[in-house]
């Protein structure tokens, strides 16, 4: 309806706003190519995490990783794109995914990890992202509670090959809705 379309223009430009307000245009996150923010979307994270879980196209059998502590959303988004969450313990000290338990629990079937940065906590990145190349997997970065997270002096949303923020009213910054996906590649936007 005009009046769905009116209330996500609105959101839209409240999240752009807050966006330059924040200083996140090219000196924070210029370099990773593009970025879409999520008006036709539901109206937090989990549309645009959705979105980005469909663009892997998933099929029955296929298994998104995912830390087991996390909120609900998450492996439900991976079930809405058809594929089935697999979960993987975390870092007791960091609350993050834990590498280890990562690499023992990938099979053929894997098709991404999401890295969730707990509490604004950044996940090992490097860690994950070269065992990610060495398995062929997607990486998705869940930025819900990281938006001044950095990794290495690189803003986290930077590394994986997505990252999706969070600008519910429970968040670290907020629009009262809406939500954001990066991505390194143009043509993953467009998808």
């Amino acid at each position: 309806s005009s009046d769905w379309d009116a209330r996500n223009e609105y959101r839209t430009r409240s999240v752009l706003a807050a966006r330059s307000l924040v200083g996140l245009g090219e000196a924070g996150y210029g370099s990773v190519g593009a970025a879409l923010i999520a008006s036709h979307f539901p109206s937090r994270m989990r549309g645009a995490l959705l979105a980005v879980l469909k663009t892997l196209e998933l099929q029955a059998g296929d298994e998104v990783m995912l830390q087991a502590f996390t909120c609900v959303a998450v492996p439900a988004a991976v079930e809405w794109a058809g594929g089935t969450p697999r979960y993987v313990d975390i870092d007791p000290r960091t609350y993050t995914i834990a590498v280890a338990d990562l690499e023992k629990k990938i099979t053929p079937r894997s098709r991404a990890v999401i890295v969730q940065h707990t509490f604004g906590y950044p996940a090992d990145l490097e860690a994950v992202i070269k065992l990610a190349r060495a398995k062929g997997l997607f990486v998705i970065e869940d930025c819900a509670h990281a938006i001044e997270t950095t990794f290495r002096g690189s803003q986290a949303g930077n590394f994986g090959a997505f990252g999706c923020f969070s600008f519910y009213a429970t968040k670290n910054m907020t629009t009262a809705e809406g939500g954001m996906v990066l991505a390194k590649r143009e043509e993953d936007i467009a998808r």
